[in-house]
């Protein structure tokens, strides 16, 4: 067996604030919208067969051990596209080799964004 993929799944409250910011943020484009009886839920496409799903929940589950972290080729770039737009550190070099970005989404989720080594 070869798994090809992943996909995570959040849930929230604010599904308008999570799609700006992943989107407008991030960077992610859009691929899958489903309207629900119960709102909505949209797919983000992420280039290394992965997949990021935004779904409207009454009640979330807590996620205070979450993190998602995502590789780009260049940090300086990422940096420049979200300065003054949203709230982040500044560049983290880890032990590793990799340099880290720490952000926080709308719900409170941790999220890297990192050059370098996985």
């Amino acid at each position: 067996m070869q798994l090809t993929g992943i996909k995570t799944r959040i849930e929230t409250r604010d599904v308008e604030a999570l799609v700006e910011f992943y989107s407008r943020i991030i960077g992610l484009s859009i691929v899958q919208n489903w309207g629900t009886s119960s709102g909505a839920i949209l797919g983000f496409n992420i280039e290394s067969n992965g997949f990021l799903e935004i779904a409207h929940a009454t009640e979330p589950k807590v996620r205070s051990d979450l993190s998602l972290q995502f590789r780009v080729q260049s940090l300086s770039e990422f940096i420049a596209h979200v300065n003054n737009r949203w709230p982040h550190s500044k560049p983290m070099p880890r032990p590793w080799g990799s340099t880290y970005v720490y952000l926080k989404d709308p719900d409170g989720v941790e999220v890297i964004v990192f050059e370098g080594d996985v």
